[in-house]
């Protein structure tokens, strides 16, 4: 004769055991989504990687106003991008931190490959850039 309530254990121990495999499986989950979002962080360039506060949204409104961010301008200038409203107000930051931002660009000329130049050296002959 089966006793009331005597199974009760062993139907808890197998409601434990699927919780603690639920929260291993849920932890392994969680861990590769940081390890894969790490890797993304880490191949952005250092100007957007030290960003204070990063929406991919904002980026996007900012490619669509042709505004480029990829290793140029410093980050201070991606930060006061990203806290702009409006597509006016990031033409405003860009004027605001205009020889920030040629600076920057002049140092991202420096870090290119020797063969890199003449392509630069021809963009400055047809659009007459003063050096």
């Amino acid at each position: 004769m089966a006793i009331p309530g005597a199974n009760i254990d062993a139907s808890l121990g197998g409601v434990f055991r699927q919780s603690e495999e639920t929260i291993a499986r849920t932890q392994r989950m969680f861990e590769t989504l940081r390890e894969a979002f790490e890797t993304y962080l880490e191949s952005l360039p250092p100007n957007i990687r030290a960003v204070r506060e990063l929406w991919i949204s904002k980026l996007h409104d900012c490619a669509c106003a042709g505004i480029p961010v990829w290793h140029v301008p410093r980050t201070e200038v991606i930060d006061a991008l990203m806290d702009a409203s409006s597509t006016d107000r990031r033409y405003r930051v860009l004027d605001h931190y205009r020889a920030e931002i040629i600076e920057d660009c002049r140092e991202q000329i420096e870090l290119l490959e020797p063969n890199d130049r003449p392509v630069l050296i021809e963009m400055k002959a047809t659009f007459g850039a003063e050096g």
